[in-house]
C-alpha cells in the first residue's frame, strides 16, 4: 500500500485519498510520509442508530480512527448512507455529528437496495426528499467539500441537478462497487448546464474551495499528465455499458 502510494505521488499529480479501514495514528503518519494527502473513512449514520447497521465494528473505534488520521496531519473524508431506516432526527444527528468531526469532505451517499442484503427490502428515497435532506446538511456542514456519492443515479434520477444546486460541490464520477453510475460525459454536461467549471484547473484540483483547510499541502507535484496522454504506448482500458449491469434510471415524480 505505502509502496503504490510513493509510485502515485512521484509519477502523477492527482490527490491522494486512501480508503484502508482502521489504521493507528503512526500508521497514518506513514501514509502522510508516502505521499497520501487525505484519508477516506465514513461513521456510515448517527451514533443512536448505529447498532442497527453493524454490530461488527463499533462507532468508538471509527471516531478513533479519524482522529489517528488527524493526528497523523491528514485530511479527513468522513460522510455516511441514508435510507438506511434511520428517523429524520438521527439524520439531522448525524450531520451535527459531522459537523463536530469537521472533515475536510463530506461524502453523502443514497442507499441503493441490494436483494439479499439487509436493508435489501428498502424502497429508493423519493428524489425530491433526497434533495431536501442534501440541502438540510449543506446548512449543518457549511465548511465541508460536500459531495454525491452512491445511489445518486438511482435515488435521483432526473433531480441531479437540483442536488447541485442544493448545496453540493461535487459528485463521484464513474462506477460503484456493485453497480455503474453516470457515464463522464454525462455528469460533465450535467454541471455545464448549470453554468459551472469542469475545465481541467492548472493545479489538478489539488486545492479546491473550500478544501485543504489544513494548509500543509503547500508546492506541486510533478504534471506528466500531458506526456503521458501523447506517449503512443498508453493503454487505456474503458468499461463497456452494453456489457454490464445497468438499472434503468428511475423517473422524478
Amino acid at each position: 500500500m505505502l509502496e503504490g502510494a510513493r509510485l502515485v505521488a512521484q509519477h502523477t499529480n492527482l490527490k491522494r485519498c486512501a480508503s484502508i479501514g482502521h489504521i493507528s495514528a503512526e500508521r497514518a503518519r506513514k501514509l502522510r510520509e508516502a505521499g497520501i494527502q487525505r484519508v477516506h473513512h465514513n461513521v456510515e449514520t448517527s451514533r443512536s442508530y448505529y447498532p442497527e447497521v453493524t454490530q461488527t465494528v463499533q462507532y468508538e473505534g471509527r471516531i478513533r480512527t479519524i482522529e489517528a488520521v488527524k493526528e497523523a496531519g491528514l485530511e479527513t473524508c468522513v460522510g455516511g448512507i441514508l435510507n438506511l431506516g434511520e428517523s429524520n432526527a438521527q439524520r439531522v444527528e448525524m450531520a451535527f455529528e459531522l459537523a463536530e468531526i469537521d472533515p475536510t469532505s463530506v461524502p453523502i451517499n443514497l442507499l441503493n437496495p441490494r436483494p439479499g442484503t439487509k436493508f435489501g427490502d428498502r424502497d429508493f428515497m423519493d428524489p425530491w426528499e433526497a434533495v431536501k435532506w442534501v440541502a438540510i446538511f449543506r446548512l449543518i456542514l457549511p465548511d465541508a467539500l460536500f459531495r454525491l456519492c452512491g445511489g445518486r443515479t438511482e435515488n435521483l434520477a432526473e433531480l441531479q441537478p437540483l442536488a447541485i444546486k442544493a448545496g453540493v460541490n461535487g459528485v463521484m464520477m464513474g462506477n460503484f462497487l456493485t453497480t455503474l453510475g453516470n457515464e463522464p460525459h454525462e455528469d460533465r454536461a450535467m454541471f455545464e448546464d448549470l453554468g459551472l467549471n469542469v475545465a481541467r484547473q492548472s493545479d489538478n484540483g489539488a486545492r479546491p474551495r473550500p478544501d485543504n483547510r489544513s494548509g500543509w499541502l503547500d508546492g506541486e507535484t510533478p504534471d506528466v499528465v500531458e506526456e503521458l496522454l501523447a506517449s503512443p504506448t498508453l493503454e487505456v482500458r474503458l468499461w463497456d455499458p452494453s456489457t454490464q449491469l445497468r438499472y434503468a434510471k428511475r423517473k422524478a415524480a
